[in-house]
């Protein structure tokens, strides 16, 4: 376990080393801060292993391009694990992107599986009632 601390410790003062915070990363690389101050403190236990290994490669992507390969070597050979033969890098859209998509893309990225049933039900029910009121009047 002084195995795994040592290496949270070494990736927490690399990433003060390059003036990053925590919120910068999150906010880019689309990953909780809770999960980042767990692997920060050594515990990569909060997730299934494909998981913390994507968070983390995205993590130190976002720090030290340069360096995220073999550190991640490290880190498959303190917990014994195969490394990711599979780039699953997944990056923000840039400026240039988002200036070439059109005002009416409809992203539904911000809406739950939830939301969008009951936004469908309350479709239905309007539309029932007002075939149930106009069958009434005829």
């Amino acid at each position: 376990m002084e195995k795994a601390q040592n290496f949270a410790t070494a990736i927490k003062q690399l990433r003060k080393s390059k003036g990053l915070t925590l919120d910068q990363i999150s906010d880019s690389c689309k990953i909780k801060k809770n999960y980042l101050e767990r692997m920060e403190r050594g515990d990569f236990s909060f997730k299934s292993e494909i998981y913390v290994k994507l968070f983390l490669n995205e993590y130190l992507k976002y720090i030290d391009s340069n360096k995220s390969e073999s550190i991640m070597q490290e880190f498959n050979s303190i917990f014994n694990t195969k490394s990711l033969d599979v780039d699953l890098t997944f990056m923000p859209p840039s400026d240039d992107q988002d200036n070439n998509q059109s005002d009416s893309t409809i992203e539904f990225d911000d809406y739950d599986p939830k939301q969008i049933a009951i936004i469908i039900l309350v479709i239905i029910i309007i539309i029932s009632t007002y075939l149930f009121i106009t069958s009434l009047l005829v």
